[in-house]
C-alpha cells in the first residue's frame, strides 16, 4: 500500500540565527527578525533583544512596543512587524 501525506502536516525548517551576528541597531535587528519569521512570542524574542535592552537601558516591553505590534493568537501574545 501507499501512504498519503496529511494535508495539515507542514515541513519544518530551522534557520541558524546567532544573536551576536545581528545588528546592534534595534531597527535593523527587528527588520531581520521579522523578515526571518513573521510572528514571534516573547520567549522567542528575549534572546535576540536582551543585549539591546541592556545596552539602551530600556525594558523589553519598551523595546517591543517601539519596534513591533502585538496580537493574541491562541491565548498567546505574538509580536509582528510594526
Amino acid at each position: 500500500g501507499s501512504e498519503e501525506a496529511d494535508d495539515d502536516e507542514k515541513d519544518v525548517y530551522l534557520t541558524y540565527l546567532p544573536e551576536h551576528r545581528l545588528s546592534t541597531a534595534p531597527e535593523k535587528r527587528f527588520d531581520v527578525l521579522f523578515k526571518e519569521k513573521e510572528g514571534w512570542t516573547l520567549d522567542e524574542l528575549v534572546p535576540y533583544v536582551k543585549r539591546l535592552v541592556e545596552e539602551t537601558g530600556s525594558t523589553i516591553e519598551e523595546m517591543l512596543m517601539k519596534h513591533s505590534l502585538s496580537t493574541e493568537e491562541d491565548g498567546k501574545k505574538v509580536y509582528t512587524k510594526r
